[in-house]
Formats: structure tokens, sequence, C-alpha cells
């Protein structure tokens, strides 16, 4: 709520629509380009998260001018991997990147604008 009241990113949750359950979260730094997200196992591969994403990106190009975007991925967690390059985003190496458990060598992806806009 703080981040979102501060105008410097937005978290969100995601529900199913006909139901309203809270399946997972996603979100954007507009300070950093940063784009997170999460969902529930029993949700996988129903394209929830890759709408979700889709949806975050424009959001981030479109109203906050934002040159580009940017996730980290666990190596090894390939769906996630898909996700973001379903909606157009890049694998640029590796970065170290702090989860929840400590820091670790993460996959780089970036979503440069002129890319997202030759897209839509």
């Amino acid at each position: 709520r703080a981040i979102r009241r501060s105008g410097k990113g937005l978290p969100l949750a995601i529900v199913q629509r006909d139901r309203g359950n809270l399946i997972g979260g996603v979100g954007v730094s507009f300070v950093q380009g940063e784009i997170g997200y999460w969902l529930g196992e029993d949700y996988w591969g129903r394209g929830y998260a890759t709408e979700a994403v889709m949806a975050l990106a424009d959001k981030g190009f479109s109203r906050h001018d934002l040159p580009s975007l940017w996730a980290a991925v666990r190596p090894g967690n390939d769906t996630s991997c898909r996700v973001l390059e379903k909606v157009g985003f890049s694998r640029e190496g590796m970065r170290e990147y702090q989860f929840r458990d400590g820091k670790v060598q993460a996959l780089n992806f970036v979503l440069e604008r002129t890319i997202w806009e030759s897209r839509i």
C-alpha cells in the first residue's frame, strides 16, 4: 500500500474474474522498471501470469514513460522464462538478485519500449 500511495510502483493482486479468488500477485516499480509476479501452483499453465505481466507492461510504458522493463528469474524456472518471452522480454545475461531467501545469480530479462510498441 505504501508503494502504491507513494506513486513509485504498483503492486496488484491477481484474482480469478469468475470467482474473485486471490491466486497471485504482480507489481511494477516505476523507479527501477522492475516487474515481479507470483502465482499459486494450482493456477499455473492457464495464462494468468502472462495476462498480468502484459497488463503491467502496458501500464509501465503507456502511463509512466519507462524506457524499458526488467525481471529476474531463478535459473531453472523455465515456465517463468516462457511467460516473459511471450510478453516480449528477451534474456540478457545474469544479474545478482535478492529473492526472499537470499541473493542468487538470476536470469535477467529486459523488454525495451520499442519492442513493446512494435508488438501492440
